[in-house]
């Protein structure tokens, strides 16, 4: 197949961000360094862009009214009933501030006392409500305003001691206001109301029904008068402050806009505007700095000087016209070189008051539903619309907007306005075209239904507040919305360390905008979901799961439930500001699940989405039917693995041996606390296993403004071991970023797990943050061993020193530390011992022979084990990279068929933040141990042959591809730069290679400084296990294919096979790990180099489809005959 038949698979990858859990991906320079900052979040998670918003306010006349709802004037204009006679001529002199002729005025002074109380009127002053004064643009609040001395502008410089600043004596001169409404002919200077027409003290009108008289919210008769200046202090502060900040609709507006933006962070650009100035505009800006301030400063300036019509629909159009050019899109909008960034999103937010009127926008019926030039049609040009066709569209997407071009989304925001549509929630399900849409031409409310109709058409939002409260709290709610759109980077994280018969690739996955996980389990062959953990957990709910910890004091496993409170109080009891609800009991529970909606958990509590936690460096590790060559030294073996490791549904397969059948198992370790347990075809939770370590952190995860922490990050090792005089299955934990600790559990019964199974925890001063692998072998001899846990110390240890830790698999450390045998390697300081890959006796297969693993100073040592003794047979390693790259991954190895072992390994690491975007040169190795250790003097004798990397051509729509060709030969193997024409760009390996078929794989991290592209470019490499020349099969030496961009890649490697004229299946080698082929039974000898010779069937070997439509991505072919070099877990 060519490669171009995989442009959907490579498309596929770039959106949705792949990654394998990997050795050393959280977050480092490649040289090494002293204590490593660790980071607590993924480097490789997608720099959010920060996104544009075009802020539409609402100048028109009605800005300046001084009641709301709207629909209130339908009830005092002319002609109506209620009013007859009772707009008059003020009574008495000039009101303070403003020349008001026209009063309403009766014989009881109660006329229209439904628009001077906020039972009606939703602007007017509610003693219920506290009028906290506005934020100033430098972020401190205007002052309290004086009850005898009120600004009539609260804003601005000054006190009432100047004269030209307008005040009001409120316990003398007040008259309600209803600013600016335009009573027919008799007042172009609106209307106040007050008692008998006179001014006098502030006042307001309690609504209440129970009143004589009283039939209607309109009558009189139903409110009573209070009059503020003989209310407490309290009262007349308050009042004070709603007269100077809130009296009309554009003030509570701008306390409310004020209050929405003041309350979001710098990760957004701001541009600005009036819908009737075009004067008065500003593009996007980031909303830091002076632009953040001059916005404030802007919206302290409309001081309710505003007039004019309603032009929504021109005033939209002229912000999607913006997003039309280059300046929102560029990297820095006032640069007119700087870069176009194809990945920001946009969106103009339309605050109105009312309903729109005037203006004519160039549109037609955009969105089909019959009816042209509408608000909605404006929206919906502008979100359908390519606004830039010169840029790559890959605008991020969200479960809202899956749009990738370039487009505005439009969010609508009404103040006091209603439409005829009740449930507006309803309605966002509506296609634009959809006939239940009304006509706006049909009335004013059917245009608030149009503001609403824009929203959805865009996939924005809407509401429309009918208080100030209401109103700065949902325009702060669709901010934070913007910016969590922005900030929604879902990354998926694949990987397979094993596949089941049934042809499941296992891929976890990670969400940053709320840090949830998911497992999927794939189908191998076209990528469909087959079984989502998620929703295995919902529906177990959290006290249906069986959860264990450990008791350090007490050295003994528990169950992790309310019963373990007072094991664990001093552990997990946290002193939080809000007290009571950090309990021991409260924690346990709410990592147990009861934090998820339907959950029951204190307030005080962050809610989750779903109880599976952040997946991002811990690899998913595959129990199951396996053939680990300990049938040489056991027989009884045999008999374990063909029955009691077999799944039930595969019993009829082995003649009476499935007695003590179990469920093939995942285990995966989460940032929720837990490692996972999971029945590998349904992804059911089996159990879930809280280590010690992470126990002084686990209220982190409750907290609302959590931020991201590592908590079981590492990697996995699960493999078979006779303990007690029984074969069982076993696993070793570590914790990555987490924290330093190594955990082992019996998991030989993972559906009947209990607190009996936990074997032991490990922390020691020379135990760093694990991020390398671990395995799980026997030392010793033929006859006489034991099984040991083997893993290197990590980083940040006590001695900054690289060691290997062996520890008695049976009875862990022991009280004294007898269980643990510790090799130090190399000097103290700056250093740590990454993963480790172990080879077994080649003669006999029963025990460790040696060990190889690379440190943080570039060594890759060797630890021979001789009986249950260790000794390192060259003092500075068997080689080390001469610039001192850090190695972070775990190496392989397989024998060399002319003797010796090649140990296959690359250089380079991603811990720190200082990693992410390093463009260190750095190297892939294939180093030949003969006995002796190899120099890294490259031009001198024994020198490693040099591979060479050059861009290969390809067709158009194919993916990037390189050759890689050998100058040479040399007996002590090869090295390659990861770099074209030696042009450094931090290129590095991050993961085991594998060896598999004479072909050795691995994956590359090349880091981009595009912030467009999440994480970098990933690259998988095929080459010949000898040679080092390109081995896939596309060109001549083609030996690397770009697999898209996202986090660090590492995919599994399947066989495809087939018969004659046949698609065949996707299958895997045997009962091993293709990784790890170390079955004698299915791999029996060590092959020569070539592969050997065919024998009547060739297959392709591959990755398989990684998501659903996905497709196989061929690596090479498989011959008949006997492939693979022998390699040892």
């Amino acid at each position: 197949m060519r490669p171009q038949e995989q442009a959907m698979m490579i498309n596929k990858i770039k959106i949705l961000v792949l990654t394998v859990v990997i050795a050393g991906s959280v977050g480092v320079s490649n040289s090494a360094q002293a204590t490593l900052n660790i980071s607590d979040s993924p480097m490789f998670v997608a720099v959010s862009i920060d996104p544009n918003i075009k802020f539409l306010l609402d100048d028109s006349g009605s800005m300046r009214f001084g009641f709301m709802p709207g629909e209130l004037d339908r009830v005092f204009a002319s002609g109506s009933s209620l009013v007859d006679d009772l707009i008059r001529n003020c009574s008495d002199e000039e009101w303070e501030g403003r020349d008001y002729e026209m009063c309403a005025i009766g014989a009881d002074g109660r006329e229209l006392a439904f628009l001077v109380s906020s039972y009606l009127n939703k602007i007017y002053f509610d003693p219920d409500t506290r009028y906290v004064p506005p934020i100033k643009p430098n972020g401190d609040r205007y002052p309290d305003m004086k009850f005898d001395d009120a600004r009539l502008n609260g804003y601005g410089a000054g006190d009432c001691s100047d004269f030209r600043v307008r005040c009001v004596d409120l316990n003398s001169n007040y008259r309600a206001v209803m600013d600016d409404y335009y009573y027919g002919n008799q007042s172009n200077e609106g209307f106040a109301v007050s008692p008998y027409g006179r001014a006098g003290a502030a006042f307001y009108y309690r609504y209440n029904p129970r009143l004589n008289g009283c039939d209607h919210a309109f009558d009189n008769d139903c409110y009573e008068y209070v009059n503020v200046s003989t209310q407490s202090k309290e009262v007349q502060q308050n009042f004070a402050n709603w007269f100077s900040y809130y009296r009309t609709r554009m003030m509570v507006a701008k306390v409310g806009v004020s209050q929405a933006f003041h309350e979001q962070s710098t990760r957004m650009r701001v541009g600005y505007g009036l819908i009737n100035s075009q004067n008065d505009y500003s593009g996007v800006r980031s909303f830091s700095d002076e632009h953040r301030v001059a916005f404030f400063d802007w919206l302290d300036d409309q001081d309710g000087t505003v007039n004019g019509s309603t032009p929504l629909r021109t005033a939209l159009e002229e912000a999607g016209e913006y997003f039309e050019t280059a300046e929102p899109w560029r990297e820095d909008p006032e640069d007119n070189t700087s870069r176009l960034l194809s990945c920001r999103q946009s969106y103009s937010i339309l605050m109105t008051d009312g309903y729109w009127s005037g203006g004519d926008p160039s549109v037609a019926d955009e969105d089909g539903d019959g009816e042209s030039k509408t608000l909605a049609d404006v929206a919906y040009k502008y979100y359908d619309t390519d606004l830039r066709d010169d840029i790559d569209n890959n605008v991020p997407t969200s479960e809202e907007d899956q749009n990738q071009r370039q487009h505005m989304v439009t969010f609508g925001v009404g103040l006091g306005v209603t439409g005829t549509i009740q449930d507006t929630e309803a309605a966002f399900a509506w296609p634009p075209e959809d006939d239940r849409w009304p006509d706006p031409d049909d009335g004013d409310p059917e245009k608030i239904d149009d503001l609403l109709h824009a929203a959805v058409n865009s996939k924005g939002g809407f509401f429309s507040a009918a208080d100030p409260v209401e109103f700065a709290r949902e325009l702060s709610a669709i901010l934070s919305e913007v910016v969590a759109r922005a900030n929604a980077t879902t990354s998926v994280a694949v990987s397979a360390t094993r596949l089941t018969t049934e042809s499941l690739v296992y891929a976890a996955a990670f969400d940053s905008a709320d840090w949830s996980g998911e497992l999927f389990a794939l189908n191998a062959e076209d990528g469909s979901v087959e079984s989502l953990a998620t929703e295995q957990l919902e529906s177990q709910g959290a006290n249906g799961r069986k959860i264990f910890s450990y008791d350090p004091v007490e050295e003994e496993g528990l169950v992790f439930d309310t019963t373990a409170a007072d094991a664990l109080r001093s552990r997990l009891t946290w002193s939080a500001p809000e007290g009571e609800a950090w309990t021991a009991e409260n924690i346990i529970n709410y990592i147990r699940g009861n934090d998820t909606p339907d959950g029951d958990h204190p307030e005080a509590f962050r809610e989750r989405s779903v109880m599976l936690g952040d997946i991002v460096n811990s690899r998913p590790f595959f129990s199951g039917s396996g053939n680990e060559g300990w049938g040489r030294l056991d027989q009884d073996y045999l008999d374990y693995i063909d029955g009691h490791k077999n799944d039930p549904d595969r019993c009829d397969e082995v003649e009476g041996a499935c007695d003590y059948a179990r469920e093939d198992t995942l285990f995966i370790g989460a940032n929720d606390g837990m490692l996972h347990a999971f029945d590998a075809e349904t992804l059911e939770e089996l159990f879930a296993y809280v280590p010690s370590t992470v126990h002084h952190k686990l209220h982190e995860l409750a907290d609302p403004e959590y931020s991201h922490k590592f908590f079981v990050d590492g990697q996995i090792a699960v493999a078979d071991a006779k303990i007690g005089g029984s074969w069982g299955t076993y696993l070793v934990g570590t914790l990555g970023a987490g924290g330093r600790g190594v955990f082992a559990l019996d998991v030989t019964d993972p559906e009947s797990f209990s607190q009996d199974d936990v074997l032991w925890e490990f922390q020691d001063f020379d135990l760093g943050y694990t991020f390398g692998e671990p395995i799980i072998t026997r030392i010793g001899d033929e006859d006489s061993g034991k099984w040991v846990a083997v893993f290197g110390n990590g980083y940040n240890s006590g001695s900054e020193q690289a060691r290997l830790f062996v520890v008695d698999l049976e009875n862990g450390p022991g009280e004294n530390g007898e269980g643990v045998m510790e090799i130090e390697l190399g000097d103290y300081g700056d250093n740590g011992l990454s993963g480790v890959v172990g080879w077994r006796d080649p003669a006999t297969r029963t025990h460790l022979s040696r060990v190889y693993a690379g440190d943080l100073k570039g060594n890759m040592w060797r630890i021979d084990f001789d009986g249950t003794t260790a000794s390192v047979p060259y003092e500075d390693g068997l080689f080390t990279d001469p610039d001192g790259r850090a190695i972070t991954s775990t190496p392989n190895v397989a024998a060399h068929p002319s003797g010796g072992l090649m140990v296959y390994f690359g250089t380079g690491k991603l811990i720190e933040d200082s990693d992410r975007l390093e463009t260190e040169m750095d190297r892939f190795y294939a180093v030949r141990d003969l006995g002796e250790p190899v120099s890294n003097n490259f031009n001198g004798n024994g020198a490693l042959a040099e591979v060479e990397i050059a861009v290969a051509e390809t067709e158009d729509g194919e993916p990037p591809m390189r050759t890689l060709e050998s100058g040479g030969v040399s007996q002590n193997g090869w090295y390659m730069d990861l770099a074209v024409s030696d042009s450094s760009n931090g290129e590095r390996t991050l993961a085991k290679p594998r060896v598999v078929f004479g072909t050795v794989i691995i994956s590359t991290y090349q880091p981009v400084e595009d912030p467009c592209t999440p994480g970098g470019i990933q690259r998988t490499y095929a080459m010949d296990a000898l040679s080092g020349n390109g081995a896939l099969p596309y060109c001549s030496n083609c030996g690397a294919i770009e697999v898209g961009a996202g986090a660090p890649f590492s995919p599994p490697v399947a066989i495809k096979q087939r018969q004659p004229g046949e698609v065949g299946d996707v299958t895997f080698p045997g009962n091993s790990d293709p990784s790890d082929p170390s079955d004698p039974d299915d791999f029996p000898g060590a092959p020569p180099a070539n592969g050997g010779e065919p024998q009547g069937w060739c297959s392709e070997f591959g990755i398989p489809p990684l998501f659903e439509g996905g497709s196989f991505l061929p690596l090479g072919t498989i011959c008949e005959g006997r492939q693979v070099w022998r390699q040892v877990k």
